[in-house]
């Protein structure tokens, strides 16, 4: 017997075997597609309906290719709707999570240690094609059992490192460390670096300079 597709009553699942009859895939009683396993993993209480697991690169992988004579990609979509019907248009509100990334690791004991996340929320109040967003990166420090945001980049394109509410640019919530030569330009206008705070500075040297005007440097210690 060469294939093989089955269903099991006392156990309500369905499964699909290839090459010399071994399952490569099943459909549990939940039904989750599982794909390299005949159990489903949980991570963080995450359950997914799809399900690949394997013990290498190969078989614990999924591949999107796209093979086209244009610049056009292959996609992975998120999506969230504030309607409890699957297809209703109800619009999300400021602070909704459009799509979260998590990275488990098994401490050993359980799959359900979070190492770190990116995650997509919406930045402001959506409406007809308008959908402000911002992205947030956390990372779990040693000896803690939870993340914690990081850097964040707000729908205005500011970018808060250890800042939740960035007010320019880069906005660095901590010391600041150069160890070579800074070069910040602008396009037409002056380009302003403000440094406050605990700041160390080795070896380096800091240039400012715009299309048309000469930046300024504020630097203070506290």
């Amino acid at each position: 017997l060469e294939g093989e597709i089955k269903y099991d009553s006392t156990n309500n699942f369905m499964s699909f075997a290839t090459s010399g009859n071994q399952e490569r895939a099943r459909i549990d009683s939940s039904g989750r597609l599982l794909i390299g396993s005949t159990v489903n993993v949980s991570n963080g209480g995450i359950e997914g309906a799809l399900q690949v697991i394997g013990t290498g690169s190969d078989d614990s992988s999924m591949n999107f290719a796209r093979f086209s004579n244009d610049v056009n990609e292959s996609f992975l979509c998120f999506s969230k709707s504030r309607s409890g019907t699957i297809g209703g248009n109800t619009v999300v509100q400021d602070g909704d999570r459009l799509g979260s990334i998590f990275f488990f690791g098994n401490d050993g004991t359980d799959s359900d240690s979070i190492g770190a996340s990116i995650r997509c929320e919406v930045d402001g109040t959506p409406g007809s094609n308008d959908m402000p967003a911002r992205l947030k990166f956390s990372t779990t420090a040693d000896g803690a059992s939870s993340s914690t945001e990081r850097m964040r980049i707000t729908n205005s394109g500011n970018v808060g490192i250890n800042e939740s509410n960035p007010l320019a640019k880069l906005h660095l919530g901590g010391d600041l460390f150069f160890t070579g030569g800074c070069n910040i330009e602008g396009g037409s206008s002056s380009s302003n670096l403000t440094i406050s705070g605990g700041s160390t500075f080795k070896g380096g040297r800091i240039v400012l300079g715009g299309g048309n005007a000469a930046g300024t440097a504020s630097l203070s210690s506290s």
